[in-house]
């Protein structure tokens, strides 16, 4: 979110950075003086149903659905779900042909994010490259998402799987 944010605004100043997800920990994170500067407000999928369903003066089913496509490698489409993360860092190294060998783990859940940081501290730790996300299943399984249902996993790879760019292709395309 932060990093996200920083490049908005780095790119234009007089813009306004909300983000929308999952996630509460994000309403804690803008309070950081380190992210303050660029995001200028969070709320969460619940509240943006809420803010919708409150909205009497329009039909939504008016409404014309488009495709987002702005995201168009795999990668960048998984990214919310456990895993995602940790397959984006290999391949961002493996298109710039960087040699390193990523030994990491994707773990989900805080008991499971304790374990992967304890391992990663030994000094001849089998792993370099933590990606912990507090949510079961990832950001996809956030507290504050609609429902929680095996089906966004499903629909996260199906998504996933229809980006055909390269994380260097979509960076060039911005």
């Amino acid at each position: 979110m932060a990093a996200m944010a920083k490049y908005i605004k780095d790119n234009d100043p007089d813009s306004n950075v909300i983000f929308i997800g999952p996630c509460t920990a994000k309403k804690s994170e803008i309070k950081m003086e380190s992210v303050r500067p660029y995001v200028d407000s969070v709320i969460t999928f619940e509240e943006m149903q809420a803010l919708l369903d409150s909205r009497t003066d329009w039909d939504r089913s008016e409404l014309v659905e488009e495709e987002f496509s702005k995201a168009a490698s795999s990668f960048g489409r998984g990214f919310a779900k456990c895993g995602g993360l940790s397959a984006a860092v290999n391949e961002s190294l493996k298109e710039q042909g960087i040699d390193f060998e990523v030994k990491g783990t994707a773990v989900d859940g805080i008991d499971n994010i304790k374990k992967a940081l304890a391992t990663f501290k030994l000094e001849n730790s089998p792993i370099n490259f933590v990606e912990g996300m507090a949510c079961e299943g990832g950001c996809i399984g956030g507290p504050c998402n609609l429902n929680h249902q095996m089906k966004n996993k499903i629909l996260i790879d199906k998504y996933s799987s229809q980006g055909v760019k390269t994380i260097s292709e979509n960076a060039d395309e911005e």
